[in-house]
């Protein structure tokens, strides 16, 4: 079916994340490695331009990578205690 529409398989390389905090809802998303070369073209289509962050190698070190990102939370509304 992608072959007959034109379309790859492939995902451009992310990160996924689950957060919580207690009164907060939870939050599960992902981010995209910038200047990949699939984020114009996402076989699901999950690619936000919010979430595509530059990650950037630590020390020279071959698998440490690191990447700055804000998660935001909502109170769930909900009175704890």
């Amino acid at each position: 079916m992608l072959a007959a529409v034109g379309r790859h398989p492939w995902r451009p390389a992310h990160t996924h994340f689950m957060v919580t905090a207690d009164g907060f809802r939870r939050v599960i998303t992902h981010v995209f490695v910038a200047g990949d070369e699939y984020l114009a073209s996402d076989a699901v289509f999950g690619v936000k331009q919010s979430l595509i962050i530059p990650f950037e190698r630590v020390d020279s070190a071959d698998e440490m990578w690191r990447a700055d990102f804000d998660f935001v939370l909502c109170a769930t509304g909900e009175a704890k205690g």
